[in-house]
């Protein structure tokens, strides 16, 4: 919708409603659309060099007067021209005496940090993407536009993070930076000793010490006879250049400790708010709280408040678990669903938080990990990137509430057993087939409630296929079913013959 249009649009939902719109009362009816429209609205076009500004105010006969104007990226003129709109706001009556200043602005980089910290009020920062641009697309028609979803409130006022810990942020990405530059040189090292014929890196991490060691003694041309290296070596150029890579290899990662161990310490010096009771605690003392939470380490954690800042901005764990880009982002046409890919939400969160949920299915660890597993091989395809998509959201939702209420995590109230509770119907006695009898009584279980307690382990043997997992399920359900028709009985375990 291009501005004009959205004049237009405003202008069509006046009439007997607008009587509130100087007070900056609420519409009502089928055509308000939940929004409300305010004495006034603001609209700001960020860019590096100039920051295009909208000021709409409505009139008494339902029009808008706009004014626009175009301010250099500097604070006097930035600081300036605040003091102008509030000064004519005032004179006109729509903003009273110590009123915070309300406006929206987009920007596509971190253009719009100076005029948050000139302007301060209750800003709504836009992606650019989503407020959309005009049809004939100038800065004064996108300042336009923005003004319009200001006074409409069509946007939420945006969080803005302290600095004190935006400071923790920065260490964190430094340390992330350091820390893909190691990797960079990991695989260099990989490549180049590969496309010369030696299979050295089959033995593992190239910075372990016995396979280093191995491509050192071929770098200096003095390796005993070995399966893994080819006998021309390499070139005196190339051997040079190895020892480069993995000079900025132990430089990356001593910058990246350091980083970590400086961030620790911003973090052990910063105060958090446990929302639930009001209550101030150390950044220390969080981070050990956090740790509780299955599958999170040190880096998890930090990562997590440096991008975080203040837990009680989200309304709910579902608003958390989107933020870190674990919802559904479900796109609907016609009634039906046409896409379910995730939004990736903040990288940094998501790329952490899916690593540690991606080793706890790998290793169905933990509660959470065999609940994972478990899910992982009921799907024959994508079944360990839906899992661990399950598993990372958990762990976000456990984050939110443990942090929300300032209490350790507990398994208490999780129902992550579907099949807690079966009757103990022995194995060789049931309904399942020979093949599946046979495999079970290979793995050394007897009946149905060892199958359901050590699920993970069953679905992980050789031989038990989406066929036999299938019928594994609906016998454990027959079971369970028939445990709540009967008070259980203990049953003697037969012994497969």
């Amino acid at each position: 919708m291009c501005a004009l249009n959205a004049e237009q649009e405003v202008r069509r939902r006046q009439g007997s409603a607008l009587a509130c719109v100087a007070g900056g009362g609420a519409l009502s009816g089928p055509e308000s659309d939940g929004l409300r429209l305010q004495p006034y609205g603001i609209g700001v076009d960020c860019h590096s060099k100039f920051y295009e500004v909208c000021l709409r105010v409505s009139k008494e006969d339902g029009s808008f007067a706009v004014q626009t104007l175009t301010v250099p990226a500097s604070i006097p003129a930035l600081e300036l021209c605040k003091k102008q709109l509030v000064a004519l706001l005032l004179e006109s009556g729509r903003m009273k005496e110590g009123e915070e200043l309300h406006y929206t602005c987009e920007s596509s980089g971190p253009y719009h940090r100076p005029l948050l910290n000139a302007w301060g009020g209750r800003p709504a920062v836009v992606n650019p993407l989503l407020a959309g641009s005009s049809r004939r697309k100038t800065d004064v028609l996108d300042a336009r536009l923005l003004s319009y979803h200001d006074i409409t409130t069509l946007w939420n006022p945006s969080y803005v993070m302290p600095h004190r810990y935006e400071q923790c942020r920065h260490w964190m990405r430094y340390a992330d930076f350091w820390s893909l530059q190691a990797r960079v040189a990991r695989q260099k090292i990989i490549n180049i000793t590969t496309l010369y014929g030696h299979t050295i890196a089959s033995q593992g991490c190239v910075t372990r010490g016995d396979v280093r060691g191995l491509i050192e003694d071929v770098c200096k041309g003095e390796w005993n006879e070995s399966p893994f290296v080819h006998p021309c070596g390499l070139p005196a150029s190339v051997r040079e250049l190895v020892g480069e890579w993995y000079k900025i290899h132990d430089a990356a990662v001593m910058t990246g400790k350091e980083a970590m161990k400086r961030a620790r310490m911003l973090f052990s010096e910063q105060t958090y708010v446990i929302p639930s009771t009001g209550e101030l605690v150390t950044g220390e003392a969080l981070i050990e709280l956090l740790l509780t939470v299955p599958g999170l380490g040190d880096k998890s954690v930090m990562a997590i408040l440096a991008e975080t800042g203040d837990i009680g901005r989200f309304r709910s764990g579902k608003a958390f678990a989107a933020f870190c880009g674990f919802d559904p982002s479900l796109k609907v046409s016609a009634g039906k669903v046409t896409s379910q890919q995730r939004r990736k939400g903040n990288r940094y969160v998501h790329d952490v938080i899916k690593s540690a949920a991606g080793m706890l299915v790998t290793r169905h660890a933990e509660a959470f990990g065999k609940w994972g597993y478990i899910l992982c091989k009921k799907h024959r395809k994508g079944g360990f990137r839906k899992a661990t998509g399950a598993v990372a959201r958990r762990c976000l939702m456990a984050v939110y509430y443990v942090w929300n209420r300032g209490v350790p995590f507990s398994y208490e109230k999780y129902i992550l057993d579907a099949y807690e509770g079966v009757a103990p119907v022995p194995v060789i006695t049931s309904t399942l087939s020979q093949r599946v009898k046979l495999l079970l009584g290979r793995e050394g279980f007897h009946d149905a409630r060892q199958v359901a307690k050590c699920l993970d382990q069953v679905y992980g043997s050789y031989g038990c296929g989406v066929t036999a997992r299938k019928e594994i399920e609906v016998w454990l359900l027959s079971c369970k079913a028939q445990c709540s028709d009967e008070p259980a009985k203990s049953s003697p375990t037969v012994e497969p013959s």
